[in-house]
């Protein structure tokens, strides 16, 4: 099969009425033919079509609408992205977005059409979704975080679209988004109190998971992080750990991924709790001989690799064991991050060892502990400029 052509350099193929036809694809993806008699005259077509092309004549501004550059855009994504993050894009647009601006000239959509999107977005009723979602159950509002994360895709694409002068502005910036309440958990609680993971930890005695949930409860990496640690990236000697990759499923098979979520390498300090429960596994592997192909750290009794299931099953035993809420293997993150902030309030030290790229995200999922770590400071002014009892 031939390799399709880049756009705007062409194609000519034979009719079956002995013509021909030059054809072309337009930046937006779009095909642009012309007939011509001969062969000759269709080299001539194909030249005209590329200058108007080149010459911006078949450009977004004239013919182009904003579900035409998605299209596009989304199979450019296709090729640098996962395929999970790009059907959440196409999910995203596709429910959401064009259905109210996809038939809108792409440089001809506001902010105040975004807003306007919105709005109705915050309007929108939908059926719970999932497997364990009944028929009959009520219609709810679209969730806030969704609505939040529509804008966020059409952001990119205008983003995009801006750098390819497609467009001069970014419409989905300055977007107010709909206010929402809070609603209670329905996974257990955000974070273990440190009774709790002491109980966890205790429960995960005999678990073939007790190695893997312990480096997380030290470390705050995310679970595709800690699964995907390897011996290279561990240095006893040193005591500390590198966090340079992920284990995640593509096409069905668990594989070993370079790169962070931010993609950004964190070198982190072990614990001498982590370090002894890593020195018993490098021996037991040793001794058993038991190796994986990219040497990862954390496998199963079987010595196969880890999944998010496998984990999440076997945390979810050992908190039965411990007698306490039961929390998702990402609530060990949070539970190390709280607690953390906690012992020694240094919201700089925990952005570092979770791996934000920016303090401000850390500071809005945990600065309320930073404000719980300052009530004795303001507990002990009140005392002092407290009047003093009358004595008489």
């Amino acid at each position: 099969m031939s390799k399709k052509r880049a756009n705007s350099t062409g194609s000519i193929y034979p009719l079956g009425d002995g013509g021909y036809m030059a054809q072309i694809y337009t930046p937006l993806g779009k095909k642009k033919r012309a007939r011509a008699a001969n062969h000759t005259d269709a080299v001539a077509a194909l030249k005209r079509l590329q200058q108007e092309s080149d010459g911006g004549k078949f450009d977004h501004a004239k013919t182009g609408k904003l579900s035409d550059f998605v299209e596009t855009w989304l199979q450019g994504k296709a090729a640098m992205l996962e395929p999970k993050t790009v059907r959440t894009y196409a999910w995203m647009l596709r429910d959401h977005i064009l259905p109210t601006l996809g038939r809108k000239q792409l440089d001809k959509v506001k902010r105040r059409d975004v807003q306007s999107l919105v709005s109705t977005l915050s309007t929108r009723t939908v059926k719970p979704r999932g497997k364990a979602s009944k028929q009959d159950a009520p219609a709810k509002l679209l969730d806030r975080r969704t609505i939040a994360m529509a804008v966020s895709v059409l952001h990119k694409v205008y983003q995009d679209a801006v750098k390819a002068e497609y467009c001069s502005v970014n419409p989905a910036t300055l977007i107010d988004l709909p206010r929402q309440a809070k609603k209670a958990s329905k996974d257990g609680p955000k974070f273990l109190t440190p009774e709790q993971a002491r109980a966890l930890i205790e429960a995960l005695s005999d678990s073939p998971v007790r190695s893997l949930v312990l480096f997380m409860l030290n470390t705050a990496t995310r679970q595709s992080e800690a699964r995907g640690v390897r011996w290279q990236d561990v240095d006893l000697v040193a005591r500390t750990v590198r966090i340079a990759g992920q284990l995640k499923r593509v096409d069905g098979v668990l594989q070993y991924v370079a790169g962070t979520k931010t993609n950004q390498d964190r070198v982190l300090p072990i614990s001498p709790a982590l370090l002894q429960e890593l020195e018993d596994l490098n021996a037991r592997r040793l001794v058993e001989g038991i190796d994986d192909p990219d040497g990862l750290v954390f496998l199963n009794p079987y010595g196969r690799r880890i999944d998010e299931k496998y984990l999440y099953n076997h945390l979810g035993k050992a908190c039965e064991t411990a007698r306490i809420p039961r929390i998702s293997p990402h609530k060990t993150r949070h539970t190390a991050a709280t607690l953390a902030l906690m012992d020694n309030g240094s919201l700089h030290a925990v952005q570092k060892m979770l791996g934000h790229q920016q303090q401000r995200l850390t500071a809005d999922l945990y600065g309320h502990m930073i404000t719980e770590g300052l009530r004795p400071v303001a507990d002990a002014l009140g005392r002092i400029y407290a009047p003093l009892d009358d004595e008489g």
